[in-house]
């Protein structure tokens, strides 16, 4: 038996001051002289402790128990809410030390463990439970301050709730296997919640709601040859994980609006569901006044489908029309996977060895912000437009091409256009799957007869290349967009994502 018991505690503290001007003369380097534009100041505390025990107990060296509680307070939090308590317990089995597994030699390893605990997020920005104002308003000629949020002193801890059952196996000491099924509640969950209009505000972060996550693991890896001068060894891991909301205020649907693009919160729904006007293509449209045809925007109308408890759980299409502004917003997709992992290799021959590494990921939907803009059927004037001549199948509709009339998966450009086909649609969702071949390393390793004669211990000359390829239909530069969101973006999102760079290194390991 081993036990630990512990104490943290962590401060931080940061000033700032800056100002900023323009008009310089000529040669200037300080703000001297110049009209003053800005000057902006921060005061910055922070402060944070924890104890902690853990203890952990083993039988026969087969039996394995641990238990863990730890109370935390952060200062991100209200006066009244600062503190919570995680506790966690976990059991092992180790069954290949059972006497009766002595009749399976072909398993070498296999381990049986379990564990439910909680544990706390406050990962929100700092000061969210306080008032804050604003000196941007004026009263009797003096500079006036104006409430822009009410202040929380309840704010708290997010808190998730994790129950894990995993198996870990060894097949004829070479092939690991690893299993993992897991459930996570997470409540309390630390949103901005919308906030009745009476009150004069729009948001103001909250505990609120209640989400599940559930799913399971997958990880082989081994040697499907070893030999002396040859060997080749394949790694996978595969992740299946499905979420729902499972609790909102009210039972109210909570529409998050970031860069004019919307996903909603809705029980029963995944958690990043894009919320928008559905595509419906290009419609062939005859104007008798001017005898004349147009390829005009479509979008559906559409009417919810309800189960018995009044929940939304689909859509009828109703109909179609072309002005954005009639159009039904509905579920479009969600920016989560079906599913993602990775997967690795290495062959060796002699002295030489190959090595590669990916990663992928299935059937999320990427909103493509950029397409707004670059593809927004000449709304834009002064930017460029994307070229449809791109593999993804985009036909533009051309009144002179009557092949073009039903196939067509843009309408035709006009200067200047505002009938809304650059809005958020499900138009500018895409296909996020992707495969990534992350890495590639040839080596050489020296012969030792060689490194001994001048007295090296070792030597290895190697050429390495990073994110060597990326197999994607999505039409932005950089299919791997994350699921990290902030007070701009939402999870999914591409608006201009840099793209991820290819790198090649030659370099040469020495040891003496």
């Amino acid at each position: 038996m081993n036990a630990i018991v512990g104490w943290e505690y962590g401060e931080g503290y940061s000033r700032g001051l800056g100002a900023a001007g323009n008009n310089f003369p000529a040669g200037q380097r300080s703000l001297s002289n110049t009209i003053m534009s800005k000057i902006t100041g921060s005061d910055y505390h922070s402060r944070s402790w924890a104890v902690l025990g853990q203890a952990q107990y083993s039988y026969l060296g087969k039996y394995i128990a641990t238990a863990s509680i730890r109370y935390d307070e952060s200062y991100k939090f209200g006066p009244y809410n600062r503190g919570g308590w995680f506790p966690g317990v976990s059991a092992a089995w180790i069954i290949s030390k059972e006497n009766f597994m002595q009749s399976l030699p072909a398993i070498s390893f296999l381990k049986l463990r379990a564990g439910y605990g909680k544990t706390g997020n406050d990962n929100i920005p700092a000061f969210q439970y306080q008032d804050t104002f604003s000196l941007s308003a004026q009263y009797n000629g003096n500079s006036a301050a104006v409430l822009q949020r009410q202040a929380n002193f309840y704010l708290g801890w997010e808190e998730a709730y994790m129950a894990s059952l995993g198996i870990d196996a060894t097949i004829a000491n070479n092939w690991n296997i690893t299993v993992d099924l897991y459930n996570t509640i997470n409540s309390r969950i630390l949103l901005e919640a919308p906030q009745p209009p009476s009150s004069g505000f729009f948001a103001r972060f909250e505990n609120v709601g209640k989400v599940q996550n559930m799913g399971v693991e997958l990880a082989v890896d081994g040697a499907i040859f070893n030999t002396k001068d040859f060997g080749w060894t394949v790694g996978l891991n595969l992740g299946f994980n499905k979420n729902r909301v499972k609790e909102l205020p009210n039972h109210d649907d909570m529409v998050m609006t970031k860069s004019e693009v919307s996903q909603i919160l809705r029980e029963g729904q995944d958690v990043y569901s894009w919320y928008m006007p559905k595509w419906a293509g290009v419609e062939t449209y005859y104007d008798e006044d001017e005898e004349e045809y147009y390829g005009l925007p479509c979008w559906e109308t559409a009417e919810e489908i309800k189960d018995a408890n009044g929940k939304v759980i689909g859509y009828n299409k109703t109909g179609t029309v072309n002005k954005y502004n009639q159009a039904t917003f509905q579920v479009v997709g969600s920016a989560s996977p079906l599913f993602s992992g990775g997967l690795n290799t290495a062959l060796r021959w002699k002295g030489f060895t190959l090595s590669m590494n990916g990663s992928y990921m299935v059937g999320n939907k990427i909103y493509n912000k950029t397409r707004e803009t670059m593809d927004g059927d000449g709304a834009y004037t002064n930017l460029n437009q994307m070229s449809l001549n791109n593999g993804l199948g985009w036909v533009r509709w051309d009144k002179n091409k009557k092949s073009t009339w039903k196939t067509a998966t843009h309408p035709e450009p006009v200067a200047g256009r505002s009938d809304g086909t650059n809005k958020a649609s499900s138009r500018y969702l895409e296909d996020g799957s992707f495969f990534r071949l992350r890495n590639v390393t040839l080596s050489y390793d020296i012969p030792t007869q060689l490194t001994q004669k001048i007295k090296m211990g070792g030597a290895r000359v190697y050429v390495s290349a990073d994110n060597v390829l990326t197999l994607s239909r999505f039409s932005g530069m950089d299919p791997e967009v994350g699921m990290d969101a902030d007070t701009y973006h939402h999870a999914g999102l591409y608006s201009s994502n840099y793209p991820v760079p290819m790198s090649v290194v030659l370099g040469i390991d020495v040891k003496f």
